[in-house]
């Protein structure tokens, strides 16, 4: 029988993978001479999006911090439960 359990490592090692991630908020996209609208259009939707998807990381890595607690509250109560028989 496999116990299913959580595991403290491995939501550490997420939240450091989430950690490393990064999105400059506020580079943006110039261009010296272009009339092709789609090339325009493009520079504009990634002026638009380039700070909210920055500010999505950041949002993203502040929520991520609460996993290793979270595990932790998890392996506790996992450790208080008696596993008795085979699943089948």
């Amino acid at each position: 029988m496999t116990k299913v359990a959580s595991n403290t490592e491995e939501a550490s090692a997420a939240v450091t993978s989430v950690q490393s991630v990064s999105a400059e908020k506020g580079k943006q996209v110039t261009m010296e001479k272009s009339n092709i609208s789609s090339m325009k259009t493009g520079k504009s939707v990634n002026n638009a999006w380039l700070p909210d998807i920055g500010e999505l990381v950041e949002c993203v890595q502040m929520q991520s911090e609460k996993f290793p607690q979270i595990a932790e509250q998890m392996a506790l109560h996992d450790s208080q439960i008696s596993y008795q028989g085979e699943l089948e």
